[in-house]
This record gives C-alpha cells, sequence and structure tokens, in this order.
C-alpha cells in the first residue's frame, strides 16, 4: 500500500483556469491574476513585447519610467517532483515579462541619470538578438515586469535610438 505525499508546507496549489491543470507553487510566487494566467500545457506566453526589445519600464508606485530590454515571459517556480531542494521556474507564466534595466554598479539596483542611460542604450546593437545577449549576459540586471508597467518606443524613440 503506498501512501500518498503530502503536499510541501512552502507550496501553494494553483489551478488553471483553462485546462483545470493543478500546480504547486512556491507560497513566495505572488498571486497569478485570473486575466494573465496561462499554463504550459495549454496555452502560449504573453507576446506583447519581443525579446531584445527596448522598452520604457515605469516604476512600482512611481510615475519615473526606466529603460529596459525584454527578455521573455516569466514563469512561476515550482518544487522539483521528488526533490525537496530544487525548484524549476517552468510552471505557468505569471503574465510578467524578464526586463534587462542598467545599474550604478554590481549589486545595486539604483538606476542611472536618464541622459546617461539613453546615451548607453544608443549604443546597444542593433539587432534584438545580440541587444539581448549583450544585456543579458553582461551589462544589466533583470527585473520581472507586469505588462501595464511597460511601454514600448515610439517609432521617433526607435528612429533616435536605433537609426532608421
Amino acid at each position: 500500500m503506498s501512501v500518498p505525499k503530502r503536499p510541501r508546507q512552502n507550496t501553494r496549489p494553483w489551478t488553471c483556469p483553462a485546462c483545470r491543470s493543478s500546480w504547486n507553487l512556491l507560497v513566495e510566487e505572488p498571486e497569478i491574476p485570473e486575466d494573465a494566467a496561462r499554463c504550459p500545457k495549454c496555452g502560449k506566453p504573453p507576446s506583447g513585447f519581443a525579446p531584445g526589445q527596448v522598452v520604457r519600464v515605469r516604476e512600482t508606485n512611481s510615475s519615473r519610467t526606466r529603460l529596459g530590454v525584454v527578455d521573455e515571459a516569466v514563469q512561476a517556480a515550482v518544487p522539483v517532483p521528488g526533490d525537496d531542494h530544487l525548484v524549476s521556474d517552468e510552471g505557468p507564466y505569471t503574465g510578467e515579462f524578464m526586463v534587462w534595466h542598467l545599474s550604478h554598479g554590481y549589486g545595486s539596483d539604483a538606476p542611472l541619470e536618464p541622459a546617461v542611460e539613453e546615451e548607453i542604450f544608443r549604443n546597444l546593437p542593433r539587432e534584438a538578438g545580440r541587444r539581448l545577449g549583450l544585456a543579458a549576459h553582461h551589462l544589466m540586471t533583470g527585473l520581472s515586469a507586469a505588462p501595464e508597467l511597460i511601454q514600448a518606443l515610439t517609432a521617433a524613440e526607435e528612429q533616435d535610438f536605433f537609426g532608421p
């Protein structure tokens, strides 16, 4: 006779509103808004922004914006079955995007002055893939942002940053 395993104390259940698949999310994961919820089994991640796209991101509880490079849709962290210590980020899509931002220095998330930030972004590669690789692996710190905080650059800004 097998005894069913109890869910870990540090998880909570989440059920996909579309396909009814159940996931055990870590308690630290924020609530997933039902209208933005996406399950990797039945749905596609949010697609409002393309990887490598330069955007403006409004800081939470502020009107200040920062420039950033969009990476990918964020997925919730879930425990790896059979291992009490490993966690995987292959759970449901949270409706947020990973965005890479400049910072003053290692370990600091204080933004640079807007004029300095704009000058650095003007010198990033024109190709989105190269821009994303450089941002993600060398220059920037990644933070998740909800779509309502992300704004695409205008056509004039795109041209100003990366030329015609």
